[in-house]
């Protein structure tokens, strides 16, 4: 009869310690290395949204005043899922990659842990039919032709991302620490005028983004870096 061994209880307590132990150091590291992928990423989103916004733009797939001057789009119509507001058909190619457009009846759009967001003058944010209904009443298209914002933020705060971003006209993407009572995660989006310094924003964006003050969520939002 051939002698059968198996491991004791005490080696199998062991054996789940060292793997308790092995996970404990690794789930950490890992989580972090996530989290600073998605927020690079969100960064080059919104350095990538910027630079397709002045290509919308010059294309003039929308002008509402008809002015020969086009106004900026919002993430439907830049990611070819929205008819531009002034338009018959959706911009083909898109300027944006699929997976930038809104689920219906949203206007923030999720992509590698981060939702984003672009306003223009006077929250224009919607998309689908509403989008031109709500454009052709709009007192502030002059205003759409000069500026717009951008924000990213995590779905999940501490999971899937830390730090929020944003970025407008001028092209440079900002970053805050993310630490209010209240931080900017999944719906708990950011207001507009966020980033904007504090005092001198309004409907028309004349508050642009500058980085080290203080802004009017109290944040101090600084360039992002990487």
């Amino acid at each position: 009869m051939r002698n059968k061994k198996g491991f004791t209880l005490i080696e199998l307590m062991i054996v789940v310690a060292i793997i308790a132990i092995i996970a404990a150091i690794a789930i950490p590291g890992l989580l972090r290395a996530r989290i600073s992928a998605n927020e690079t990423s969100a960064i080059g989103a919104l350095r990538t949204t910027a630079t397709v916004q002045s290509q919308f733009q010059t294309q003039r797939l929308v002008d509402q005043n008809a002015n020969g001057t086009g106004e900026f789009g919002v993430l439907g119509e830049l990611a070819g899922d929205t008819i531009p507001r002034t338009g018959t058909a959706v911009a083909n190619p898109s300027f944006l990659s699929g997976s930038f457009a809104p689920a219906a009846g949203a206007s923030t759009a999720v992509k590698a842990g981060y939702l984003f967001q672009i306003h223009l003058p006077t929250a224009i944010t919607d998309t689908g039919a509403a989008l031109a209904a709500l454009a052709a009443a709009d007192p502030q298209i002059q205003a759409q032709e000069n500026r717009w914002r951008g924000y990213a933020w995590p779905a999940t705060i501490n999971s899937s991302g830390v730090r929020c971003f944003a970025v407008d006209t001028a092209g440079d993407v900002v970053a805050a620490v993310n630490n209010l009572a209240t931080p900017y995660s999944g719906a708990a989006s950011p207001p507009l005028a966020t980033a904007a310094v504090v005092g001198v924003d309004d409907a028309d964006f004349i508050g642009n983004f500058r980085s080290g003050l203080a802004a009017i969520d109290t944040q101090i939002w600084t360039s992002a870096g990487n």
